[in-house]
């Protein structure tokens, strides 16, 4: 079983590093992923994941600075929380981290990391995050909007 499969059914963990940013995106959970290295040397990423049938968390560290660009899965909902990094160049504004990401709007995201980047995301499957909203007695578009401020 590998941890690109969208939603497995049994509990999946990996920790790997990379030195070949196309490798590493070509590993993340169900994302759709384009990054490409801004500065000289060579890098050392790593991503540690833990992906189960509703729910997969993905831990990055990057070393240098990376333009990305890519949507979610569409399967899913999903949200980013960024290290305590100084600031994140995120779809053209200039934000303050820590911060959370919104990665469900329909254009895909677009973002300027600096060098030692860290950060996590989660993605609930579509279902399971209904299912957490009536819960919480929340419609579920007051969850999910991707012009909530940062």
């Amino acid at each position: 079983m590998s941890i690109k499969e969208d939603h497995p059914v049994q509990l999946t963990t990996v920790s790997a590093s990379f030195s070949d940013i196309d490798e590493l995106t070509h590993n993340m959970v169900g994302w759709d992923s384009d990054w490409r290295q801004l500065e000289a040397g060579r890098p050392h990423n790593r991503i540690e994941a833990i992906a189960g049938q509703h729910t997969a968390l993905q831990q990055f560290h990057l070393s240098h600075s990376m333009h990305q660009l890519g949507k979610a899965p569409s399967q899913s909902v999903s949200f980013g929380f960024s290290g305590n990094q100084s600031q994140l160049n995120y779809n053209g504004k200039e934000i303050n981290c820590p911060v959370m990401l919104d990665f469900n709007g329909e254009s895909g995201y677009e973002c300027v990391s600096r060098s030692d980047f860290r950060a996590v995301t989660v993605s609930f499957s579509k279902e399971k995050f209904s299912r957490i909203a009536e819960r919480l007695e929340l419609p579920v578009t007051q969850l999910i909007d991707s012009s909530l401020p940062y």
